[in-house]
């Protein structure tokens, strides 16, 4: 399996267009409750990307809208 990267982009990424989106934040290989607990408030979504050649990265897979909650955005990232 690659390394992934977790990506929190404000709410225009939610139809797919992260370009056009703000970074949030780039929470790194792993999301966790403390990453979902920083952005609970706010109209944010999870964008989970593979890592390639160490530093390209590849396989934009947008996983949810904060809103839907922590369980089921960490049930929908790579393991």
């Amino acid at each position: 399996m690659s390394e992934k990267m977790y990506i929190a982009f404000d709410g225009r990424a939610e139809m797919g267009d992260t370009d056009a989106a703000q970074v949030l934040e780039t929470i790194g290989s792993t999301f966790t409750k403390r990453d979902y607990d920083t952005w609970k408030d706010h109209d944010a979504v999870l964008v989970e990307y593979d890592v390639e050649a160490g530093d390209t990265l590849t396989n934009e897979n947008i996983i949810g809208h904060w809103r839907d909650g922590f369980k089921a955005l960490r049930k929908r990232c790579a393991l």
